[in-house]
């Protein structure tokens, strides 16, 4: 017979299919082989349509699985066919039960197997194979029907153990449900080191300090602990799937190192990361090489600290004095100098200034600037508010710029000016932002801007400078820095008008403004 009509199909490249048809009256029939397409049922055969010789290689032999009962193997060589030919019709006759053929003998007709779900932990990309054949899961699920009898299957995920199984479908025994959560086939290494604060790092990176705990893949790893002051040690190790290993680092070796201290009064304390370690004058060699802190006390004298570096080659020799501590105090030198009693606050202010004390300092300066109490020189006065404006004394920073600008101790730089009013004028110095817009509207030290200049003087004016609102005022009128505005610059003229400034009032008269 030759295909003809709606039993003609081709395959992909268009080569025309052999078709069989299967007699069997029975529905439900599945079919695997080189099949081309879906087979078709009629009631009572079947219409498979199966690759033929001009497609290269023909078919012959599919299997045909019926319900309720085994998969039958039909190898068409055992009729003389090599292989089936295309565009060729084939007819294939069964014996079938007669139990088959009516749906039922004594009870509900069997269907030949049942489910199996599975249920897979993790849900995402996830490969299953039952009996070979891989299977499409969603979420991790899967339901299968399957014949009866024993069905392997395999679960393979990305980082996971591959998990195997048999499923027994029985005759009455009903669907298969089963559950497997597959095993990380990441290593679980732990490590404790018996040195505390020990940097622990594995295959150079930083792992944790003293103990760590985390997954590994399988593999060769290099396990080092370091510890300042310490000599660093080194393991290798070999991670297998899915192993988890305890590593302990043994004790560290200290590395030793020598200080010498020698500080006036004898018999100070001597304190080493806050321990205390002996007197003054005090050698020790059994400190560990690194970094320290160190401290040095005595009763009426300023703690001193300092952190120290000691190594292993050069023993570390320090030497100095304490500070006597103060005998007065800034508020009892400030009450002197609001009183205009010079001579008794500029003592106080030396004495504490030359220890350090950033307010004390900014204040020598200005009895040195102004000449109270002290013959006047500006070249003390700005050493001194250099020493303060240091600490970040915004006073001192502001009076540091005066100095420069007008070369008062120092030679005249506006760049230096501008340095130091910037300085000041971030802490919010009002003076400091009023002289640093200047600069910007005059290109002093600085390049020309009147969007810097109007932004300077208007932190200034907002805390209320009066030549800083004048000054944004005519910044307004004239459109210079920010879009123009008269009613602006006016409200700006009059608040600084009522202030006393004489510029603001002369511009309200000039422009016909009352004040």
């Amino acid at each position: 017979m030759v295909l003809h009509g709606k039993q003609i199909r081709t395959d992909f490249n268009n080569v025309e299919a052999a078709m069989v048809r299967v007699q069997l009256p029975v529905a439900g029939a599945h079919f695997d082989g080189n099949l081309i397409g879906e087979p078709e049922y009629y009631g009572s055969e079947y219409w498979v349509w199966l690759e033929g010789d001009a497609a290269g290689s023909g078919t012959s032999m599919f299997d045909i699985m019926c319900p309720g009962a085994p998969t039958l193997h039909v190898d068409f060589t055992e009729f003389g066919i090599r292989e089936l030919k295309s565009k060729g019709v084939y007819e294939l006759t069964l014996d079938i039960p007669e139990k088959l053929l009516y749906g039922r003998s004594s009870g509900p007709a069997d269907l030949g197997g049942d489910y199996f779900v599975l249920t897979v932990t993790p849900k995402e990309n996830v490969i299953v194979k039952v009996d070979g054949v891989s299977k499409v899961t969603r979420g991790g699920q899967l339901s299968e029907f399957l014949t009866y009898g024993d069905h392997n299957y395999t679960i393979d995920a990305p980082g996971y153990l591959t998990e195997s199984g048999t499923v027994t479908i029985s005759r009455g025994g009903g669907k298969v449900d089963r559950s497997v959560t597959l095993r990380s086939a990441m290593g679980t290494l732990t490590i404790t080191a018996e040195t505390p604060g020990t940097v622990i790092s594995v295959n150079g990176q930083r792992r944790g300090a003293g103990s760590w705990s985390g997954a590994l893949t399988a593999g060769n790893y290099q396990v080092e602990g370091t510890l300042e002051g310490y000599r660093p040690y080194s393991t290798a190790l070999v991670m297998a799937e899915g192993q988890s290993k305890s590593l302990v680092l043994p004790a560290l070796e200290p590395i030793y190192a020598a200080l010498h201290v020698d500080y006036y009064p004898l018999k100070s304390q001597v304190k080493i990361d806050g321990k205390p370690v002996g007197v003054t004058p005090l050698a020790l060699n059994n400190l560990t090489a690194g970094k320290h802190s160190l401290e040095i006390t005595a009763d009426g004298y300023q703690p001193y600290q300092q952190q120290i570096t000691l190594t292993e080659e050069t023993p570390l020799r320090l030497s100095g004095e304490l500070t006597a501590e103060a005998k007065h105090t800034v508020a009892e030198a400030n009450q002197y100098y609001n009183s205009k009693q010079y001579d008794k606050a500029v003592p106080i202010y030396r004495e504490l200034a030359e220890q350090g004390d950033a307010w004390a300092q900014y204040r020598l300066g200005c009895c040195y600037d102004n000449g109270q109490g002290v013959a006047q020189s500006w070249t003390e006065a700005v050493k001194w508010y250099r020493k303060s404006a240091e600490q970040g004394n915004a006073s001192a920073q502001y009076n540091l710029g005066v100095c420069y600008e007008n070369g008062k101790g120092v030679e005249q730089s506006y760049a230096e000016a501008v340095k130091w009013y910037r300085k000041s004028a971030e802490q919010g110095k009002v003076s400091a932002q009023y002289n640093l817009g200047w600069c910007y509207e005059n290109g002093e030290g600085v390049t020309q801007s009147y969007a810097e200049a109007v932004k300077w003087y208007r932190k200034s004016a907002e805390q209320g400078h009066a030549g800083a609102q004048n000054k944004l005022a005519n910044r307004y009128w004239n459109g210079e820095g920010v879009a123009q505005n008269k009613d602006e610059a006016v409200r700006l003229w009059r608040l600084a008008a009522k202030q006393g400034n004489q510029a603001a009032k002369t511009n309200l008269k000039k422009f016909g403004y009352s004040e």
